[in-house]
């Protein structure tokens, strides 16, 4: 492990499950298999301004996305369906769908779902106001620290460099948001899995040193998962330095900026199996939480486009009718994790806790529960 484990946290998902909403939700599910979940990743769109090395959803991009009407109605229903927090996300870009700002809008003002934005950065000023005011966080990929880098990593349609925008985009960010801002940093080294010739390593810090001097509240550093979305082992020559760039992002991190591994951070450093195994059988995460795209909706990302995970569709059927469906009950009930996610799962410890908590609620002991403060779980 880091050394600097005391300071550089960890994603911290277990505890967001004991808060009040939560656990109602989870009470719900014990006894209801068609209860709503509780968040939503939703791609708008697969369009993408962008043309990245080793995307993971290359084969997704740029065919099609929801109708103008049709995203404006499904708004409407995720909201009836007591949805409390929905992620945007691709896919593609999601705010290069024509009628994101009304979508936002909708979710917020008529229902007040929490929301949370995951893009390339490059519209944020389109949508600077209302991204400000409206996203409990935002979290902008740019995976690098100079533009040379960012150029050959993240280049354009255009061809033109989305670097010093994407940046611009942050800082004015900074200034007015009232949600969190975060710069997403995925590790990248010459001769990955995806055959990229190039590398970031060596810009971890200065990626860092850029998101506090512009105003983020937190870097995140990720690793990196192939088109099967299993871990991508990273190469023992690159750990030195990669190890010795994130303990310099020590030196940045104080009470107003935080540096924050993703889950699975040091398994892709310390070497181990690419492969997680799983000794359960069923997925109580994927009735808490679900992906939603213009392609069909999904038992979780890591089946994204996966016909045999697909729970349905909401193009022309409401997201009520889709989640009471004897598709999406089949799928789920077929689900099995000890066989079908070998990949390393972000909730492996989320779904061992969910299991606890209903064994505790199903023998009548008392849970603690904390007031909702962030239901992203």
């Amino acid at each position: 492990m880091l050394k600097i484990e005391y300071k550089i946290k960890r994603m911290d998902l277990i505890s967001k499950l004991y808060q009040k909403s939560v656990i109602e939700r989870i009470k719900e599910m014990i006894f209801n298999e068609d209860v709503f979940p509780l968040v939503v990743e939703f791609d708008p769109t697969t369009a993408c301004n962008y043309s990245c090395q080793g995307c993971i959803s290359t084969d997704l991009l740029r065919k099609g996305g929801f109708s103008s009407t049709r995203l404006l109605e499904i708004a409407h229903e995720l909201g009836k369906a007591g949805i409390m927090a929905v992620i945007l996300i691709g896919g593609g870009e999601p705010l290069m769908h024509p009628k994101i700002a009304d979508f936002i809008k909708i979710l917020r003002y008529e229902y007040d779902i929490s929301l949370g934005l995951t893009t390339n950065g490059y519209f944020i000023d389109k949508y600077l106001d209302l991204i400000a005011e409206n996203m409990f966080w935002t979290r902008v990929s740019v995976d690098a620290g100079v533009e040379e880098t960012y150029n050959k990593l993240r280049p354009t349609l255009n061809g033109l460099s989305g670097f010093r925008k994407v940046i611009r985009n942050m800082e004015m960010l900074a200034k007015r948001k009232k949600g969190l801002l975060g710069y997403s940093f995925l590790v990248r080294y010459e001769g990955d899995l995806l055959e990229n010739k190039n590398t970031n390593i060596n810009e971890i810090y200065e990626a860092c040193r850029i998101a506090k001097e512009i105003g983020c509240d937190y870097f995140e550093i990720k690793p990196l998962y192939n088109l099967n979305h299993h871990l991508v082992l990273i190469d023992e020559k690159f750990v030195p330095k990669i190890k010795e760039q994130i303990e310099r992002c020590e030196e940045l991190v104080d009470e107003n900026f935080k540096v924050i591994k993703a889950v699975n951070l040091d398994f892709a450093i310390e070497g181990k199996s690419p492969f997680q195994p799983k000794d359960y059988t069923s997925c109580p995460i994927a009735k808490l939480r679900t992906l939603i795209t213009p392609h069909g909706v999904y038992v979780c990302p890591y089946f994204r486009g996966n016909s045999k995970f697909k729970l349905g569709d909401v193009k022309d059927i409401t997201f009520d009718k889709m989640w009471k469906s004897s598709q999406k009950k089949e799928v789920l009930n077929r689900l099995n994790p000890s066989k079908d996610c070998t990949f390393y799962c972000l909730r492996d410890l989320s779904i061992k806790e969910i299991f606890k908590i209903i064994s505790i609620l199903k023998s009548g002991e008392k849970i603690e529960v904390k007031e909702d403060r962030d239901l992203f779980i």
